[in-house]
């Protein structure tokens, strides 16, 4: 599932996230900060992390497996060029 990438506002004070920018800026405090999001394919639910919105709609018994970058990040060798 890939997700749909939004552009979302920030409450600066509380960290809630808004749609528009007015509705952030009227929520605690006049900073706010645009936050990339990511919606899930499946139910529409908007997320500021990618992998959230990425897995957010999978079986609960389907095992993701680490990629080969996550893996060298834990400390695997690469044993092929």
């Amino acid at each position: 599932m890939n997700p749909t990438r939004t552009k979302m506002f920030r409450c600066s004070e509380c960290g809630e996230l808004h749609n528009y920018e007015d509705d952030a800026q009227s929520c605690c405090a006049p900073v706010v900060t645009e936050v990339p999001c990511w919606a899930c394919s499946e139910c529409g639910d908007v997320t500021d992390d990618e992998d959230a919105a990425r897995y957010c709609c999978l079986a609960e018994d389907v095992v993701l497996l680490p990629t080969p970058l996550q893996l060298e990040a834990a400390g695997q060798q690469r044993l092929l060029p």
